[in-house]
């Protein structure tokens, strides 16, 4: 039996539109960040992994295990969320000091050479709705964080072990930080820190981070406005 050419048009126009639905509905903005909850974590030891990860642009970023985690060993260069959806980039000629809620990246010295080493700095509006990463990855908590430096087993040199080559490889790209409310010089750090962002809503407008210093021994735990633009490692989701 035949079907009618049209019925199959509006058949997959239906499809199409339910489809779209679908996708446009996985990533609305939380009111809660905390309320991100990664998946539980199963030893690494009994799965298999890629040792590469691709985003969405086809940027691809080394896997390394630290315990029963997987890391990604670079920083974030993604220009678009997992829905495809691009994330707006902040001009220079607009930081001025103003916050604006809204999901957008900048390059260090809105210089796009420096996304190759040190990734882009993103603001924490990008992170909120939890689509940053790739597919089966995320924002880490403070408590995966926390997890990874307490498996390195020394607390106060954990920053060290991360810095030096040692075999764990998490390769500390330290790209600084751009604070919008900083008129006169809002970029700082660069190969000097690195600031990284948790899921982990701290306050009011403000969200934990993490940073590593360059030689200081440990790994800093800080907090930041949501406005501020940070570095990004992503974590997998590895679930029973």
């Amino acid at each position: 039996m035949k079907i009618p050419f049209l019925l199959i048009i509006r058949y997959g126009l239906y499809i199409s539109i339910f489809s779209f639905l679908l996708v446009g509905d996985s990533c609305k903005i939380i009111s809660n960040p905390t309320s991100i909850v990664p998946e539980k974590n199963i030893p690494v030891e009994s799965i298999f992994f890629d040792t590469i990860v691709k985003d969405i642009d086809g940027n691809s970023y080394p896997v390394i295990q630290i315990g029963n985690q997987l890391w990604m060993t670079s920083n974030l260069r993604v220009s678009r969320y997992k829905t495809g959806k691009p994330i707006s980039q902040k001009q220079g000629n607009s930081i001025n000091g103003n916050i604006e809620e809204e999901g957008r990246f900048v390059w260090y010295q809105n210089n796009e050479d420096n996304e190759l080493t040190y990734g882009k700095l993103y603001n924490y509006y990008v992170i909120m709705g939890g689509c940053l990463c790739p597919e089966g990855w995320h924002v880490p908590a403070v408590e995966e964080w926390q997890q990874m430096i307490d498996y390195l087993g020394v607390t106060d040199n954990a920053g060290i072990i991360l810095q030096a080559d040692t075999g764990i490889n998490f390769y500390n790209e330290l790209g600084g930080i751009m604070i919008p409310e900083n008129i006169l010089s809002p970029f700082s750090d660069i190969n000097k820190a690195g600031y990284w962002w948790t899921n982990t809503s701290v306050g009011r407008n403000t969200v934990a981070d993490y940073e590593l210093h360059l030689g200081k021994l440990q790994v800093i735990r800080g907090s930041v406005s949501e406005g501020a633009f940070l570095s990004v490692r992503c974590i997998k989701n590895i679930s029973k």
